[in-house]
């Protein structure tokens, strides 16, 4: 099963999906022009703010809205 890592803002309880892993190999979805455009977005939109990296159950993120890419 594997693995997926989220970006959190926990000021504003949104939250981007970002990565992956799975047997040992960690993926950052950077080659996908799409997906970067959504994070620097997302970045730059909750600059100054609180935000979280990590696997999504160990960041509680349930009520939080996903950005959606």
């Amino acid at each position: 099963m594997s693995r997926t890592y989220s970006i959190a803002c926990n000021d504003c309880k949104r939250h981007i999906w970002i990565a992956q892993s799975s047997g040992g190999q960690r993926v950052l979805y950077s080659g996908d022009e799409k997906i970067m455009q959504k994070l620097k977005e997302f970045l730059f939109e909750h600059e100054g703010h609180n935000l979280t990296f990590g696997e999504n159950c160990e960041t509680d993120i349930a009520d939080y809205t996903d950005v959606k890419w």
